[in-house]
């Protein structure tokens, strides 16, 4: 597989189908979907669990909320993508953010293009050398959020979203 895309789900039934269907609508077919259902009181596991039972590449995993960066944590656990992105159970990709135009070179961070922002931005300048560093990168950079970049999976073995 060669992306894993985490989507942390709590209470997102109005919004998680669509989520995962505009994921799914992309033309760079070799992503898995791990959906971590954090503790939902609404009907979001039973809509991530038929997911789950349509798509061979979607996996759902249930636990008791913890919050948002448990949830992430726990995704990492399971991707096994070479890269690794992190989707909100309330966005939708648009059309064509996940192109094989991403992977053509083998960078370790990848900025996804968005809408009217224009073509994709490679982080190729920026190296991080630790765990610390990454995270710190994922925190401050563009819009203060880890989601919006692919990471490569071997620089994020070390990291883990303070809970």
């Amino acid at each position: 597989m060669k992306l894993s895309i985490i989507i942390p789900v709590y209470n997102s039934e109005l919004y998680i189908g669509q989520c995962i269907e505009s994921i799914l609508r992309q033309p760079f077919r070799e992503i898995e979907i791990i959906l971590v259902n954090d503790g939902s009181t609404d009907g979001s596991r039973e809509i991530c669990a038929a997911y789950a039972n349509q798509y061979e590449n979607i996996h759902l995993i249930n636990k008791s909320n913890g919050g948002v960066s448990s949830a992430r944590n726990l995704g990492l656990q399971y991707a096994k993508g070479v890269y690794i992105t992190f989707v909100d159970s309330d966005d939708q990709l648009s059309p064509m953010a996940i192109t094989t135009d991403l992977f053509a070179v083998d960078y370790d961070i990848i900025e996804i293009p968005h809408p009217g922002i224009g073509s994709c931005h490679f982080a190729h300048d920026h190296v991080c050398r630790s765990h610390k560093e990454v995270y710190q990168y994922m925190s401050s950079y563009m819009f203060n959020a880890c989601w919006g970049r692919l990471y490569k999976a071997n620089i994020l073995q070390q990291v883990r979203f303070p809970e």
